[in-house]
């Protein structure tokens, strides 16, 4: 299992010209997205995006944040996944078959992350076993979530439309915070992460906890032990 942590640097609602949120920041809404989570009856529910074939497999919250599962989706046709074979050579006359997938099924590859909001930290688990990631998905953990923030959280406030007798349109009027407050229709909803410490290769271990201090971030679990250093 490859490791990275990573440092918030931004999360929430920003006025213009403003680097400080309004209000937003992770520790506010992390719990109800995972009530969001567990709201959907099906994960089919959990997609934020027509741009973006991301899916929530699995939020499990702790005392010191949440787990999360994202499942990435990978393209396919209607005949399945499409795939050539590794001893192709590439003379342009490659030709590509594809594997037909169950009914019901999404073809993809997981992700997983550890979100520590009192220390503004994510945590990327990048498993090198029979299914393996091809990035720990830093880009997509960040788009999906700057979706929910958008799109799903308590902070939007809606109004409902009339498009004829039958048909109602619900549309974002604007958001406002947790609390309460006035309406603003002229916030920037802002999400990004730096890298702060890479592991190598370790093997994992169910129970590992995440305890940050000030030069270092520390994994550690009965068999594991991962030291972040981290840079000024």
């Amino acid at each position: 299992m490859k490791i990275e942590l990573h440092k918030i640097t931004e999360c929430g609602f920003y006025e213009r010209g403003v680097s400080v949120p309004l209000y937003g920041q992770i520790s506010e809404w992390l719990p109800a997205f995972s009530r969001w989570v567990h709201g959907r009856a099906s994960i089919v529910g959990t997609k934020l995006s027509d741009e973006q074939e991301v899916y929530c497999a699995g939020c499990v919250p702790s005392a010191s944040g949440a787990g999360l599962k994202l499942w990435n989706g990978n393209p396919s046709t209607d005949s399945g996944v499409a795939y050539i074979s590794m001893g192709e050579s590439p003379d342009g006359m490659v030709s590509a078959s594809e594997q037909e997938l169950p009914n019901n099924s999404i073809a993809g590859w997981p992700s997983f992350f550890w979100i520590l909001p009192d220390s503004d930290l994510i945590v990327t688990l990048q498993h090198t076993g029979r299914i393996r990631n091809r990035s720990t998905a830093m880009p997509q953990f960040r788009d999906y979530l700057s979706a929910y923030l958008k799109t799903a959280s308590p902070y939007i406030e809606r109004e409902v439309q009339h498009n004829g007798r039958d048909v109602q349109e619900s549309l974002i009027r604007g958001y406002r915070p947790l609390q309460g407050g006035s309406v603003r229709s002229d916030l920037w909803e802002k999400g990004g992460t730096q890298v702060i410490g890479v592991s190598k290769s370790v093997s994992s271990r169910r129970g590992a906890d995440v305890a940050p201090c000030s030069r270092c971030a520390k994994i550690s679990s009965p068999g594991l032990s991962v030291v972040f250093p981290i840079g000024e």
